[in-house]
């Protein structure tokens, strides 16, 4: 797909995984695209967005904000880029077909990042209320320089045939019989490179008695409460779980037997970290997490005040992107052990891509 970009386009993804690797982050998101449309300081959406106070540093402020800095990347090479951002890519390669484009310009990343709203450059954008203004007035642009062609204002090279001239980038149509079969050619391109995509699905299981003494740590939140969850590390009962699905979309075995309780190092262990590198394992044998679903089970405490933070720590250790991660908290209405108050229990769901080998 990506000989489909243009120049300025081809820019602002590389500038993209700049930006994401300086901030230490393993996936480059969609914010991160974001961030480069607006360096692009001549393209007609960075004008748009500097128009409503969306400067570079105040975005990379709100990127901190959200997902925090990560560890220094030292090795070099293109980064990956997260579920969200291959779908926005994808909708930019549509933006551009509805628009009768050659290839990808800027002006189609825009709205191929914020065509849903729940991804992070979306959900940057909105904060301040402007996304549908932003969206509209690019799409206006967009259709204004494809009306422009049709009539004859552009030359082929996408300037005007009068005195005023326009950025060589809006070269937009061809003739229209070798523009059917250009566009034919992409998205059949597009289409067998979505069929070759694998995917796998993994499902975990686990639970723990209460104990006394112990702090209650569920998705990396410590919860006030009188009893903590019995275990050998700090007994991260959604953690586990995920980390059982995570195992399961692979088919490397469970967490006992990657993280046995016999194990000293395991011992009071930091869940969170156990996850982190179940991640990283998962990213180096080339799975990339599509989505994650979880479920906790508990008659206390009440967890909902804590949800969005425990979804916020799996998606950081996870290195996916928070839209990516749902955290859901359930009672078992007084049936079994979880509803007399013996412990808690959590299910955990996961979908992954795989361009490996086995």
């Amino acid at each position: 797909m990506f000989e489909a970009f243009g120049e300025r386009a081809g820019k602002v993804i590389k500038d993209a995984e700049e930006e994401a690797r300086a901030m230490g982050h393993k996936l480059v998101g969609t914010e991160h695209l974001l961030l480069a449309i607006i360096a692009e300081d001549d393209c007609f959406p960075s004008k748009v967005l500097k128009k409503y106070g969306y400067t570079a540093d105040a975005v990379r402020q709100e990127i901190l904000s959200l997902a925090g800095w990560g560890d220094k990347l030292d090795f070099g090479g293109g980064l990956i880029f997260d579920p969200s951002t291959k779908r926005a890519l994808e909708q930019a390669l549509e933006e551009m077909a509805s628009s009768g484009g050659e290839s990808i310009l800027v002006e189609h990343l825009f709205m191929g990042i914020t065509f849903r709203t729940e991804t992070v450059a979306s959900v940057i954008i909105q904060k301040r209320g402007h996304l549908a203004r932003c969206r509209d007035e690019v799409q206006r642009f967009v259709a204004e320089a494809c009306r422009e062609a049709h009539a004859g204002i552009l030359d082929g090279e996408g300037r005007r045939t009068g005195r005023e001239r326009v950025p060589a980038s809006r070269d937009f149509l061809r003739p229209i019989e070798d523009r059917v079969l250009f566009l034919e050619e992409r998205m059949n391109a597009l289409s067998q490179a979505l069929q070759s995509t694998r995917y796998r699905t993994g499902i975990g299981f686990d639970s723990h008695r209460f104990s006394p003494g112990r702090p209650l740590v569920l998705g990396g939140v410590t919860i006030p409460y009188s009893l903590g969850l019995l275990g050998h590390s700090d007994a991260d009962v959604l953690v586990h779980a995920i980390i059982d699905a995570l195992l399961g979309a692979m088919a490397s075995g469970d967490i006992g037997s990657r993280f046995p309780d016999t194990d000293e190092r395991y011992r009071d262990a930091e869940s969170l970290r156990l996850l982190e590198s179940t991640g990283e394992m998962a990213s180096k044998e080339g799975f990339s997490i599509v989505h994650l679903d979880s479920i906790v089970i508990t008659e206390k405490p009440r967890l909902a005040p804590h949800r969005a933070s425990m979804a916020g720590n799996i998606a950081r250790a996870l290195s996916v992107p928070p839209e990516a991660v749902s955290v859901k908290a359930k009672t078992a209405e007084g049936m079994g052990f979880v509803g007399e108050g013996q412990g808690i229990a959590a299910f955990a769901s996961v979908l992954v891509t795989f361009a490996g080998s086995r």
